[in-house]
């Protein structure tokens, strides 16, 4: 990492330590090109764990600036996305549909063996009422794909959520 200041550029060398570097070893994105000429080696540009530190310490504070905002808009989301209520509510009543709708079917299909009955009038019952049992069915799995994809989202904002309830103790250790 190559550093320019008014009194001359200077390199970080493995040491950590900044040592000068003449401006022709520099090539025109301020890298060293030392290892270019001779047999002169110099040591790649390394982050030090400090900077690391710093950059992400400066990045978590600018989120944490906002953090109990964060916090009140996912409860929010939490509360209005992930809400399975009305999905559930729904679910029961095609699950009660689809065992009354089966009861019926079982029912004609009874009849049709005791009686006699016109074979196109008991199929075209028969058709109609496992196309509503199936109809039912298929909302039926709709709402349970539905309740799954807002427990996968729960699940992502809880974890938003305790990240940013924890915030504040990470920042005290860094």
């Amino acid at each position: 990492m190559i550093v320019d200041y008014d009194h001359g550029k200077q390199q970080l060398n493995g040491d950590q330590k900044f040592v000068r570097v003449r401006s022709s070893e520099v090539d025109a994105e301020g890298r060293c090109n030392c290892k270019l000429q001779n047999d002169k080696k110099c040591l790649p540009p390394h982050r030090t764990e400090g900077v690391i530190k710093d950059a992400f310490a400066k990045a978590t504070r600018a989120i944490i600036l906002e953090k109990d905002e964060l916090i009140v808009h996912t409860k929010v989301m939490m509360q209005m996305v992930c809400d399975t209520t009305e999905l559930e509510t729904e679910q029961s009543h095609l699950l009660t549909e689809m065992d009354a709708v089966a009861a019926m079917v079982e029912r004609i299909v009874a009849e049709n063996k005791t009686t006699v009955m016109d074979q196109k009038e008991y199929r075209r019952q028969r058709n109609e009422l496992v196309a509503w049992c199936e109809a039912a069915r298929d909302g039926y799995e709709k709402a349970s794909g539905e309740i799954s994809n807002r427990q996968g989202e729960e699940e992502n904002l809880y974890v938003v959520y305790r990240w940013a309830t924890k915030a504040e103790r990470l920042m005290r250790k860094v």
